[in-house]
């Protein structure tokens, strides 16, 4: 099988036996894809993918209007981002590698339902849970960029889903009621305790 609605982006294109790491991903993730969706379509368990239709104007927003549609509440941290975007339709999946270049990439299914890959290796779980939320910043603002093929990452499409990342994982004035509750605290131990508390790096 193969993904025609694929993003696999890296900061440089990979040669030799990255490319061949890259491309064992992409044929596992291609089985998994059909198999899953397969199964879904026996047994009539589709779920509805919740984030089709969200619009907005920066990333900010679009973080907002998503945690919105999982009934987030602005004050909510994410204590099982995996199980909560599975749960609006789209698909997660783990997978081991060496390639240094990769954590995680995101594809559209032969039903154009959303899925999300993550590297479970050789990054914390903090990067795992940042990742996952990266990709569905990708899944939510740049369908337009999954063109089943390989390119090079684009510095304002990254830095797009990094901001949504930031702002879905840490809504802003949950963040800075945090920031203000710790104010008595060592800088250190302030960090620590919302890095506890989000669940982020």
């Amino acid at each position: 099988p193969t993904i025609k609605s694929l993003r696999f982006r890296a900061k440089k294109m990979p040669s030799g036996h990255a490319r061949d790491s890259r491309d064992q991903i992409v044929a596992e993730v291609a089985f998994w894809l059909r198999d899953y969706s397969g199964l879904e379509e026996k047994l009539s368990k589709q779920r509805p993918n919740v984030f089709k239709n969200i619009k907005a104007n920066n990333p900010k927003e679009y973080a907002a209007k998503v945690r919105e549609a999982l009934h987030l509440k602005s004050h909510e941290p994410i204590n099982d981002i995996c199980g909560l975007v599975e749960h609006a339709g789209v698909k997660v999946k783990l997978v081991k590698s060496d390639l240094d270049e990769f954590n995680g990439l995101s594809a559209f299914d032969q039903n154009n339902n959303p899925a999300i890959v993550v590297k479970s290796e050789g990054i914390t779980v903090e990067r795992q849970i940042f990742t996952v939320a990266h990709e569905l910043g990708h899944l939510v603002m740049h369908q337009g960029s999954f063109d089943g093929g390989f390119a090079k990452e684009k510095d304002k499409e990254e830095d797009e889903a990094n901001e949504f990342a930031s702002y879905f994982l840490m809504p802003e004035e949950e963040f800075k009621k945090s920031l203000n509750e710790n104010k008595g605290l060592h800088w250190l131990q302030s960090i620590l305790h919302i890095k506890r508390y989000y669940k982020v790096s």
